[in-house]
């Protein structure tokens, strides 16, 4: 099996004050935004799991999904590859089964509030 895993670099860097941080590449590009990481191995697995917490303040997501995001502030607008906003989708779900949409909403984000009690949403 011929597999091509892409080089990952964890470099420390320190700091003229005495503190030092981590910058992470993937394949030789820095990635932006790193706010946190963890680097593990769990019992039986063969290959480290890293995680990576990153600002996602500039994202693009090529998939038909509905997102949610919860803390500092709401998602206001979501493009997706071939569909323009998640207007359009709340649009086409409802026409294509017959539910108001503002209900349609309504039930989306109660039903997000259940799975996840801590995150209420902001208006």
């Amino acid at each position: 099996m011929d597999v091509n895993f892409s080089k990952i670099e964890i470099k420390s860097i320190d700091v003229e004050n005495g503190s030092a941080f981590a910058e992470i590449y993937i394949d030789g590009n820095k990635l932006k935004g790193v706010r946190r990481f963890e680097l593990k191995q769990e019992v039986g697995n063969n290959f480290p799991i890293l995680t990576i917490d990153l600002n996602a303040l500039n994202i693009s997501v090529d998939s038909k999904v509905l997102l949610f995001q919860y803390g500092m502030s709401n998602i206001t607008d979501i493009s997706f590859r071939d569909t323009p906003n998640r207007d359009f989708i709340f649009s086409k779900i409802s026409e294509q089964y017959g539910i108001d949409e503002a209900e349609l909403r309504k039930r989306v984000l109660d039903e997000w509030e259940k799975e996840n009690p801590s995150h209420k949403s902001e208006g």
